[in-house]
């Protein structure tokens, strides 16, 4: 199937017998390209036939400077397409959020476009006469005149849409003073059912603002009704939209002529006991959620003291239960006692919040201990799951980023639910102690260690592989390694049985790891606990290779203490400190050169030493290190004088 236009009025050569919404799938760029064309040439019955197809309703006009500033609704109210606008609107293009992104890409781009032209085409910014000059500062003002005109005309056109509509559900946004009308001659401008944070638009609060034509403006049925003589198609467009507003939400009047159509989120936030009762008497569900943070009624009620309104609310049979956990919540914080009383006899101490969580998985996440321990003697199940599965000992371990504060205050949580036997053996993937040691907080491992059974645990090498047992603690100790409280944590799972010479799935072990992560600190830890010094990986790599390769001189330092061999060879046949001499080139860094020469002075160092020790022996392995040292005091001394070429090459010269 093939979409071929012509001027955009030719006849679509499409097949018409595919079913609606069947032609174009969501992520088809081919439909937003074929619908962007046919609304910037106004043709409305191609945009029909498209969005029956399955082409979009949303999205931005273009890719480019100055198309990519509208959405399709918004161009459509620009070139004053009513047509379009409807097809998009019954295709689900949303009015509010156009509206909002309107206002703040026109109200950007416009301010952006004054600052270049204060910045760059001041008068004290000529240095001489330019026809040029002129020409692109009128071009400017040119341009920001257009703007200012597009925007006025989306804006009004978008109003007459805009019936029963709230344009703020943000006490900071602009919407709540009207600011995005300031400037503009809002003379016939629709703002009939209309609100803003809850208080539907009167003449008098236009008058309040720096705008002309206020009184001209359409607010009032008498002001509606002088349209329909002067111009009936949109007076035929507010009415439609009015009439279908007031039959789902109900006729209120806030005064004399001026609807109250706020929705019933907005109703019970502002205390408006009028229009709860409106909306519910219409039918409206009791659990419409608001715009932008998805909050019911009954909460937002609860927040704001409204008690009659919560009772209200409460006694519709429709009211979604676990929204009375959440507004319980509200009315604690608000220490509103007559609230808490009433949902106390309402609400199972144990019931699942809308989130999915119970009352004492939001007292810990507060951090409440408080309210824990008053929570768990009145009932409350200490193990309860929240819609995750995730018991409230297991929600506290996994708390990640913590501060030292928060770490401690979520240690003590975990100390009062094990207190009142919260089971740590309870979970479904993740036990309490492996999340705690994920979060690396040593203070909870502590505690979860000597009561968490010790059970093999299922792991695959890679996606699609075969699943095979390891010891509980291997993934643990790789885990803890670049943790700020590592080396508690391996003293810890040590202690607790854990081998150290465990390997993970890369073939390594934690000392190699450790290594390669520049944790000389672990290094230290797992050497004092006999880790194998010289074990090899597959590729017959040890721990002192990495050293090398990661040029820390700290870890080749403990790892030769503790008996790290020097003529140990990778599968390269490389020792080393042949690895070392390869490292060392014309073009590695300067920062690189100095850590490997580090490394080079300690093998070093460590081979004068050995020779000493052993000077009377004759064997071969000793004749090698003495041969190695020396060795490696002329690669020094060539080092020394490479860098002075690459880092000083006048003083070589």
């Amino acid at each position: 199937m093939m979409l071929k236009m012509e001027s955009l009025s030719s006849s679509l050569l499409l097949n018409d017998n595919a079913e609606p919404n069947s032609f174009f799938k969501k992520s088809d760029d081919s439909a937003i390209v074929a619908i962007e064309a046919a609304i910037s040439s106004d043709h409305a019955d191609v945009v029909e036939y498209l969005l029956e197809k399955g082409a979009p309703a949303t999205g931005y006009m273009g890719r480019g400077r100055y198309d990519g500033i509208d959405t399709f609704l918004a161009r459509a109210a620009k070139n004053g397409n009513r047509l379009i606008i409807k097809s998009l609107l019954k295709h689900g293009a949303d009015i509010q959020r156009t509206f909002k992104n309107t206002v703040y890409r026109y109200k950007e781009y416009i301010s952006n476009c004054e600052s270049v032209l204060r910045t760059n085409y001041s008068e004290n910014q000529r240095k001489y006469h330019s026809e040029e000059f002129d020409n692109k500062k009128q071009k400017l003002i040119d341009e920001i005149i257009e703007y200012k005109e597009a925007y006025k005309r989306i804006i009004q056109t978008l109003l007459d849409y805009a019936v029963g509509i709230d344009l703020s559900s943000d006490p900071d946004d602009k919407f709540l003073n009207l600011s995005f009308l300031h400037g503009l001659d809002v003379s016939g401008f629709n703002f009939v059912g209309l609100s803003v944070g809850g208080k539907p638009i009167t003449h008098a609060m236009l008058d309040e603002l720096p705008l002309k034509g206020t009184h001209q403006a359409i607010v009032t049925t008498d002001d509606l009704h002088r349209l329909q003589t002067s111009n009936p198609e949109r007076y035929a467009v507010i009415r439609k939209r009015l009439d279908d507003c007031i039959q789902r939400q109900g006729l209120l009047f806030s005064e004399p002529g001026v609807y109250n159509l706020i929705p019933l989120w907005r109703a019970a936030q502002i205390g408006d006991k009028e229009a709860v009762n409106s909306r519910l008497d219409a039918g409206i569900n009791p659990n419409e959620l608001s715009r932008d943070n998805d909050i019911y009624p009954i909460v937002h009620a609860s927040a704001h003291n409204h008690n009659s309104i919560v009772r209200r609310l409460c006694e519709h049979p429709l009211i979604e239960k676990a929204s009375f956990v959440s507004a319980l919540e509200k009315a604690r914080e608000t220490k509103n006692e007559e609230l808490i009383s009433y949902f106390e006899r309402k609400v199972d101490i144990n019931a699942l919040n809308v989130e999915g969580k119970s009352r004492l998985h939001i007292a810990v996440a507060k951090n409440n201990a408080a309210e824990v321990r008053e929570l768990i003697a009145r009932g409350a199940d200490v193990n309860v799951e929240d819609k995750k599965g995730r018991t409230p000992l297991l929600m506290v371990t996994t708390w990640t980023e913590l501060t030292d504060k928060e770490k401690r205050n979520a240690a003590i949580m975990v100390g009062v639910l094990l207190e009142n036997k919260a089971d740590p053996n309870k979970y479904k993937e993740k036990s309490p102690l492996s999340c705690a040691v994920t979060a690396g907080n040593a203070q909870m491992v502590a505690m979860l260690l000597p009561i968490t059974n010790k059970k093999e645990v299922l792991e695959y090498d890679s996606p699609g592989d075969e699943a095979h047992r390891r010891p509980w603690y291997v993934g643990m100790l790789f885990e803890v390694i670049n943790h700020t409280e590592n080396v508690k944590l391996f003293n810890l799972l040590i202690d607790a049985g854990a081998d150290v010479d465990e390997i993970n799935y890369e073939g390594l072990t934690p000392l190699q790891q450790a290594t390669c992560c520049n944790q000389a600190g672990v290094v230290e830890c797992l050497l004092i606990h006999n880790a194998k010094v010289n074990k090899q990986t597959n590729k017959k790599w040890t721990a002192l290779h990495y050293a090398v390769e990661r040029g820390n001189k700290l870890s080749a330092q403990l790892l030769l203490k503790h008996g790290a061999d020097l003529l140990l060879t990778n599968d390269e046949g490389l020792t080393p400190s042949q690895m070392l001499d390869q490292l060392i080139t014309h073009t590695t860094s300067k920062n690189d050169l100095s850590r490997f020469l580090e490394v080079r002075e300690v093998f070093a160092e460590f081979i004068r030493k050995k020779a000493i020790e052993s000077c009377s022996s004759e064997s071969g392995k000793i004749s090698e290190l003495v041969r190695q040292r020396s060795k490696l005091h002329s690669a020094i001394d060539s080092s020394e004088q490479t860098v002075k070429t690459v880092f000083n090459p006048q003083n070589s010269s």
